[in-house]
């Protein structure tokens, strides 16, 4: 599998997979409330205009609330919600964690193209480099890892930081860079790109990255 046929390597579910609090840690609790509809306007973030929402529609906060809406009425400009409960919200991709993974798998992406411009060097091909990974999906674990990294180093910054925030940041931090040297002694390579397998390779490892300290 190319990474072209891959959206994202990480999803909600698999960050939910290794750690359970993170739900708790994007605030989804079950509450219901009432919103106006010009504040929704303003908060409003994924791909639904405010005004063709109807009962029943999931929706992303710029806050990181996961809402369902409930009930909406145009003419006293109001909605009421609930906050979407743990079930809804995994189903949901876990928008909040959304710019983490794909920071994630921008970063590992990045890490791939720095070993295989060493060994191939991407000026002698027309094609990038990364579209010779023949298994992109050897990389799911360390974008998990690499998720969460992101993740725990953002709650660092805020004022509900912990020391259990910042060992979990170096464990994730360790996590994945066993991860990522394990997937690139098992990559996969189509190096005339024709979607076919051609070379695998036990040498493409840490040689030739860097560790992040």
């Amino acid at each position: 599998m190319k990474f072209s046929d891959i959206d994202n390597l990480s999803t909600g579910a698999r960050l939910t997979a290794h750690e359970t609090e993170i739900m708790k840690l994007a605030e989804i609790t079950n509450s219901i409330g009432t919103i106006t509809i010009a504040t929704l306007a303003g908060t409003f973030s994924n791909q639904k205009d405010v005004d063709k929402l109807t009962a029943g529609d999931i929706i992303l906060t710029n806050a990181g609330q996961t809402l369902i809406i409930d009930t909406l009425d145009y003419t006293a400009k109001t909605c009421t919600f609930e906050i979407a409960d743990d079930e809804t919200a995994e189903k949901f991709e876990f928008q909040t964690y959304k710019k983490k993974i794909n920071l994630a798998d921008e970063e590992i992406q990045r890490e791939i193209l720095i070993v295989l411009n060493r060994k191939f060097d991407q000026d002698n091909y027309a094609e990038n480099l990364i579209d010779m990974v023949n298994n992109a999906e050897s990389f799911y674990l360390s974008c998990d890892y690499m998720s969460l990294l992101y993740i725990y180093e953002d709650l660092l910054t805020s004022s509900s930081a912990t020391d259990i925030y910042e060992r979990k940041a170096q464990i994730y931090r360790l996590k994945y860079d066993r991860a990522l040297n394990q997937a690139l002694e098992l990559i996969y390579l189509d190096t005339n790109f024709d979607d076919s397998t051609d070379f695998e390779t036990a040498n493409l490892t840490t040689s030739a990255r860097q560790t992040r300290s």
